[in-house]
């Protein structure tokens, strides 16, 4: 693979430029507005990438906004953050799993880890019928991780 970045981008990708004359979600609501994202136009739905989900939100406003303004039905792109691009650019061999039951079976797990393992963690872990206390812990362990797989750890 070519470290060269003016490499052209695969088949049915476009990458844009914004420039620098106007605030980026300005710019980049003119001309989403001014490609097919709106009743009538044709081709696939766009798939838009920004910086995070606030500015994904804002972002939706404004093309809200200019279509109302334009008296047309807005037909909108799909908007993902940084943090959701990776999930589309593969196949899951396996759904993903229920956040409900991830969150159960990480705090099954963790009661039935022995308490010495556990004080590499933290000195005391909960009481055995203290879900709160293991809820939290769950969540703490579950967030990390995320963090840690998220970093290739």
């Amino acid at each position: 693979m070519s470290d060269d970045v003016t490499q052209d981008p695969p088949a049915g990708v476009e990458r844009r430029f914004l420039g620098w004359d106007a605030p980026a979600l300005e710019r980049a609501a003119g001309l989403i507005r001014g490609g097919a994202a709106e009743t009538g136009g044709e081709g696939a739905v766009p798939l838009v990438v920004v910086p995070g989900q606030r500015a994904g939100r804002l972002l939706l406003e404004r093309l809200v906004g200019l279509a109302e303004a334009r008296g047309a039905t807005l037909r909108p792109p799909e908007i993902v953050s940084q943090g959701g691009l990776p999930e589309r650019l593969y196949q899951a061999e396996m759904p993903a799993p229920d956040p409900i039951l991830e969150r159960l079976v990480w705090m099954v797990a963790l009661q039935r880890t022995p308490a010495r393992s556990l004080e590499a963690l933290l000195p005391e872990p909960p009481e055995s019928g203290d879900d709160a206390g293991w809820d939290a812990l769950e969540g703490t362990i579950l967030t990390l991780h995320r963090e840690l797989g998220a970093e290739g750890l």
